[in-house]
């Protein structure tokens, strides 16, 4: 983190201190997962919204759902020519050990930009997750990765694979996911504060000043270091999981200074 403290000479009686709002520097995870999970699936004969074309006629493609048995939390599969995981423990690693660069910036861009983070409007959850689960099947494939069906590479097979009557969406919605992640689009976060500069006023027996925090794509908590502030000086009006109202106030004795807090995404 970087904290600047410094003294400035005060301009006039009324101004108590600058708070200067560094921007985020790095992300932190969102909270590290246990070394070893277990996953739960749903079997093939779950309802699918896409068809593949094989001997002669078109097959369900099959996209059960999977889940960390503890949490609920929604899973993809990475490995599509292996079964499904009944009960199965997984143990964590770095995605980096299991993928190359392009690769893997491009899941990382299908999971910013697919379920659960997004579901378009007017799809069911499980459209939604249907439609991430085969982008991430039809990336992996496109770039080679071990595990894949060649059929659902659709640079090279693009008509191997059809959606059912009233589910066009579904599908379209699968290749627009792929076309970002060939993009490497990728989504702004940000934690801005308004004014970014903050001149605290005179107000009864001290000072105080009120910013407005915006958060931008940040679904998770914030922080804020307020370790290098003056004694005496309180910051209310701070949650860390919504865009707010921050009111800083500060005693007479914390004057002709100037701060720098830095907001950091947990």
């Amino acid at each position: 983190m970087n904290r600047t403290i410094k003294r400035i000479v005060a301009l006039a009686l009324s101004l108590l201190c600058l708070f200067s709002f560094v921007p985020m520097r790095h992300a932190h995870a969102e909270g590290a997962f246990p070394e070893s999970v277990t996953i739960q699936s749903q079997t093939n004969s779950a309802f699918d919204y896409l068809e593949y074309y094989s001997g002669g006629r078109w097959k369900d493609l099959n996209t059960p759902r999977h889940w960390i048995e503890s949490t609920g939390q929604v899973c993809y599969c990475i490995e599509h020519t292996s079964g499904n995981p009944h009960g199965a423990s997984y143990t964590a690693t770095q995605p980096s050990s299991v993928f190359g660069a392009n690769t893997l910036a491009g899941l990382q861009t299908i999971l910013m930009f697919g379920y659960p983070c997004n579901t378009p409007d007017g799809f069911s959850e499980d459209e939604a997750r249907q439609a991430t689960a085969n982008a991430i099947r039809f990336w992996l494939s496109e770039n080679g990765e071990p595990g894949s069906y060649s059929f659902t590479n659709r640079r090279a097979h693009p008509n191997q694979i059809r959606a059912k009557l009233g589910y066009e969406h579904v599908l379209e919605w699968a290749d627009e996911l792929l076309q970002m992640a060939r993009d490497k689009k990728t989504l702004n976060h940000a934690i801005e504060f308004t004014p970014s500069a903050l001149a605290l006023d005179r107000s009864g027996t001290g000072y105080s000043g009120t910013t407005t925090v915006q958060l931008t794509n940040i679904n998770s908590e914030y922080t804020l270091d307020t370790s290098g502030l003056p004694a005496g000086v309180t910051l209310t009006g701070f949650t860390g999981r919504q865009s707010e109202t921050l009111t800083i106030t500060a005693p007479l004795t914390a004057a002709g200074q100037t701060f720098s807090i830095t907001p950091w995404r947990t």
